[in-house]
């Protein structure tokens, strides 16, 4: 597989072919490094930041790295002037419990339900983490 690699303080991005490919197409883009990845789109009046999806790599999962991916969540939803950030949790995945508890920890309220999904909202600068 071919990388795109951009250096910028304090992260390392790749962007894969893949990611090239959902921004053109679907006009979301992507965050990468070799621990995680999450895909986000600002909504058209720039009110919202949309989580798409999140991965941590499990042998990373409850260490640093779920702290620097919501640290640059917050930092783009910062820089992109959203007043909310809006993510979900998919009650069909490996322990979802979990995610949800870490989403309600750190401030994120439920905002509405539907069929496997669980929705949540954060507004930007009342952030706990």
């Amino acid at each position: 597989m071919i990388y795109q690699v951009y250096i910028r303080p304090f992260f390392l991005i790749i962007m894969s072919l893949f990611s090239d490919y959902y921004l053109e197409r679907e006009k979301i883009k992507t965050f990468e490094t070799e621990d995680y990845f999450f895909t986000y789109k600002v909504t058209d009046d720039g009110s919202e930041f949309h989580v798409i999806d999140m991965y941590i790599r499990p042998e990373k999962r409850g260490g640093a790295s779920i702290v620097q991916l919501l640290d640059k969540v917050a930092a783009l939803a910062t820089e992109a002037k959203t007043r909310h950030i809006v993510s979900k949790v998919d009650a069909g995945t490996v322990r979802p419990e979990k995610s949800l508890m870490v989403m309600l920890k750190i401030g994120f309220e439920i905002i509405k339900a539907e069929n496997n999904l669980i929705f949540l909202a954060l507004k930007t600068r009342e952030r706990a983490f």
